[in-house]
């Protein structure tokens, strides 16, 4: 088989460098082939066509990727993302101020957690929701809330960080560890981390953290 072998490299070898057709050494002398492991010319010439072809082929998809920045990205565009945390802002600020603690919760995925400014953590959706039903219940009865985007970032293909700066007037009393600003404000930066799941971006997890009344500008 070794010996078989090393005939079937020859062939290959002439074949590829376009020195001989059939089976014949590039001097003119027969090349005696096995015919169980004989393979003709013309097949192993089709073959690296095949193989070149491919290899091109290969070469503009790894062009196209860098360019891109990565196949996965194409799949979701900014655009997408950016309305997404739009309205995730706008629901945000609708139904607290409609204290639509069901509407509220629909914004997390049913496997979210947050942490909120007291650190205190809330492991599920249905907890996120009623917390904030007993805080309306309790004093953020007159509260009127306003979020708006600072910043999104594309950390994947279907997921992006999303930060909002919420303003939150009227809490009776403020919350544990919050600094009142202008007329009774409470600041907040609140991160979430966003996940598309389907054709729905939620919520799956979100960090809560007052702004210093030293640090507003």
């Amino acid at each position: 088989m070794a010996h078989c072998s090393r005939r079937v490299r020859h062939a290959e070898k002439t074949a590829a460098s376009g020195e001989c057709s059939g089976f014949e050494r590039p001097s003119g002398e027969n090349l005696t082939l096995d015919t169980r492991c004989a393979i003709p010319v013309p097949t192993l010439r089709r073959t690296f066509r095949l193989m070149s072809t491919r290899v091109i082929i290969l070469e503009r998809s790894a062009r196209q990727f860098r360019i891109s920045g990565g196949w996965e990205m194409q799949a979701v565009s900014h655009a997408e993302m950016r309305a997404a945390a739009e309205e995730l802002a706008r629901v945000f600020t609708r139904t607290w101020n409609m204290r639509d603690g069901p509407g509220y919760g629909e914004a997390y995925w049913p496997d979210a957690e947050l942490v909120d400014p007291t650190g205190q953590i809330w492991g599920d959706r249905d907890a996120i929701a009623q917390m904030h039903v007993d805080l309306w219940s309790g004093p953020g009865r007159t509260t009127e809330a306003t979020a708006r985007v600072r910043r999104i970032r594309p950390i994947g293909r279907d997921t992006m960080i999303l930060d909002l700066d919420v303003e939150v007037k009227g809490f009776s009393p403020a919350p544990p560890g919050a600094q009142e600003h202008g007329d009774r404000t409470i600041k907040s930066h609140l991160k979430h981390i966003v996940e598309k799941r389907g054709s729905d971006w939620k919520i799956v997890a979100s960090q809560n953290t007052f702004v210093a009344a030293m640090a507003s500008k």
